[in-house]
């Protein structure tokens, strides 16, 4: 809006936008509050990487085919995969593990030092799974890379591919999780 010299007209659509959504949220709370909390972070999740990929696919530069309307399937493709990875890891979580050797008193060669504490704490602000968020910033250079290059590939199978890339790096992220716990 500050660029066309329509500024005000901007801020009184973002500001009845607002009230549209302070509305909204005040209309459905009860019946939200209804819906069990794990169903809605799993909406909560699907729709995030749908709508992340998607975005993140058009900064890229990808050409997305059917345009928005490819997030249809993308919330379906990212829908499929959890739902194939939630019995997985269910399974996983209650699969007996071995016994972990009880040592005898901390070795205080294996504690981290000072400063890595405190990275890791302040890196935990922000990032819940570095090898996932890691993983997802290579993925995307790597695709960002291949498409400033001209690569000649269709933008379907592209974006095709980015959608596996990063469905597999939130999976191995989960089947991580699962093990651990």
């Amino acid at each position: 809006g500050a660029g066309g010299r329509m500024l005000l007209p901007a801020a009184a659509g973002a500001l009845l936008a607002l009230g549209v959504v302070v509305l909204l949220g005040l209309w459905l709370h009860k019946p939200l509050a209804n819906v069990p909390e794990n169903a809605l972070k799993f909406g909560v999740g699907v729709m995030l990487a749908a709508f992340g990929t998607f975005w993140v696919g058009e900064g890229v530069g990808f050409a997305w085919p059917g345009a928005d309307w490819a997030l249809l399937i993308l919330i379906a493709a990212f829908l499929l995969v959890a739902a194939v990875l939630v019995p997985l890891c269910r399974r996983l979580q209650e699969a007996p593990r071995p016994a972990k050797p009880v040592s005898e008193g901390t070795n205080a060669a294996n504690q981290p030092g000072a400063l890595t504490r405190v990275w890791n704490e302040l890196a935990g602000l922000f990032v819940d799974d570095g090898y996932l968020a890691t993983g997802v910033v290579v993925w995307v250079a790597f695709a960002w890379t291949l498409n400033a290059k001209g690569m000649p590939v269709s933008t379907a199978f592209a974006g095709a591919v980015f959608v596996a890339g990063m469905a597999m790096l939130l999976a191995l992220s989960a089947l991580r999780r699962a093990r651990q716990q």
